[in-house]
């Protein structure tokens, strides 16, 4: 059986992405699950951050990576060349319904945050600098009150949990 590939039909940037990378999830056999990350090729084989990576640490939106692909087309982010300076976090919803989410998302999006929902049960939430990520992440650690979640930053593999 094929992996499943998460792709990101609503990238933050789709505007800015030309190609996309195969990237294989942490902790996950890359014959179960893979992610197609939209990305912006630039010059010496680097390539610009177009989305709010659903399963990736380490790398945020607008981060310059460098992407080493194998044999069978998987790519693995052998360095990040240059921070953005942005950060992502992902939310995971306890009671997932489309409304709960909906009314978390919109929540971030009026916070000025970029999100993309991933189902009715996670999102990543994409912030631009450390003013917006101290808000943010005070926001997260009180709750919301459609829904209570869990949450984690991207950049760092550590989780947060806020009931």
């Amino acid at each position: 059986m094929p992996p499943r590939i998460d792709g990101h039909p609503h990238a933050a940037w789709a505007d800015r992405a030309d190609q996309e990378v195969l990237l294989p999830v942490e902790d996950v056999s890359p014959d179960e699950i893979l992610e197609l990350l939209p990305v912006r090729a630039l010059p010496g084989g680097l390539f610009e951050v177009c989305a709010l990576s659903w399963w990736q640490y380490g790398f945020a939106l607008g981060d310059t990576i460098r992407v080493v692909v194998d044999s069978d087309g998987v790519g693995q982010v052998s360095e990040v060349v240059h921070h953005s300076g942005r950060d992502t976090y992902r939310v995971v919803l306890h009671q997932p319904s489309a409304t709960a989410m909906q009314s978390v998302a919109s929540s971030f999006s009026s916070m000025g945050c970029l999100v993309e929902v991933y189902n009715e049960k996670m999102l990543s939430i994409g912030v631009e600098d450390d003013d917006a990520d101290q808000a943010l992440q005070y926001v997260l650690a009180q709750g919301h009150p459609a829904s209570a979640w869990i949450w984690e930053s991207a950049r760092f593999a550590q989780d947060a949990d806020a009931d």
